[in-house]
């Protein structure tokens, strides 16, 4: 999975930009190309690695924990993701075992993932989707309530939450101590944007949008690494610069500087 803090706006053709691509793994089968992707593009590529939440039994978070650890002691600007919990996963809902077993086992993979983000102090990429907010915020809440780590930066990513559950997750960010840590919240053309949308659906994204801070909105490709992800990139800064009555250089700027503070990128500067 692709999503890069976006350039200032649009350039033409002729135009040079200078931006960060954050690539992400999903299966350990991912890991060997994205550091050999890393290696030739050292400058300008960040790359995460972890156990998606589709692939959590296939990989099971016991025998490549390890690893995991490993790579990120071996490695101090690798971020962990794409992580997360995902009730539509096919092996959760046909796989051998209950439904509740299977979440359980993606739970944990999960659960160990972040609290390892939180362990190496690193940003953390997390997939969201069908049902698995209430969950993942029992899980924060019992972190907070046993001081445990966070991770400095986690990103909701293509985020299909409600504006309400985004404004539960700043203010829990507020009772965090120390209060070390950011939620963003990242959005796709790909996912959020997409033109199978209904307007009522349409209208909702645009409400949620409109009642995140400014300086917590990411803009993402969410597609593979094949994909044409900087026209992705753009066109997402497009809708949400259509969906906040902004115009592009405003969102392209603004998205940017959030990009970079994910990646910890302005205290590296500062």
């Amino acid at each position: 999975m692709i999503a890069p803090p976006p350039p200032p706006p649009p350039p033409s053709k002729k135009t040079k930009i200078s931006s960060t691509s954050v690539v992400l793994a999903i299966s350990p089968d991912d890991w060997h190309d994205l550091f050999a992707h890393h290696a030739k593009n050292p400058q300008d590529t960040r790359i995460g690695v972890g156990i998606h939440p589709w692939f959590a039994r296939a990989f099971p978070i016991n025998e490549y924990l390890p690893a995991l650890r490993r790579h990120l002691s071996a490695n101090q600007s690798l971020i962990v993701g794409e992580i997360g919990l995902d009730k539509s996963a096919r092996w959760i809902r046909d796989g051998d075992g209950s439904r509740d077993d299977n979440f359980d086992i993606q739970l944990n993979s999960f659960r160990r993932q972040f609290l390892l983000a939180g362990e190496y102090n690193r940003p953390t990429s997390v997939h969201l989707v069908n049902k698995v907010f209430v969950p993942f915020f029992d899980f924060l809440e019992e972190m907070r309530q046993a001081n445990t780590p966070f991770p400095p930066t986690i990103s909701l990513h293509s985020y299909s939450g409600t504006s309400e559950f985004a404004a539960k997750i700043l203010r829990f960010e507020k009772m965090i101590d120390p209060p070390n840590s950011r939620f963003f919240f990242g959005f796709s053309n790909y996912v959020n944007f997409n033109d199978g949308r209904s307007e009522k659906s349409t209208k909702k994204l645009s409400d949620c949008l409109k009642r995140i801070p400014r300086d917590r909105i990411l803009c993402e490709s969410d597609t593979k690494g094949d994909c044409d992800n900087i026209n992705e990139v753009y066109s997402t800064i497009e809708s949400i610069a259509s969906a906040l009555d902004l115009d592009i250089a405003t969102v392209a700027n603004f998205t940017k500087k959030n990009g970079e503070a994910f990646l910890l990128q302005q205290q590296k500067q500062s």
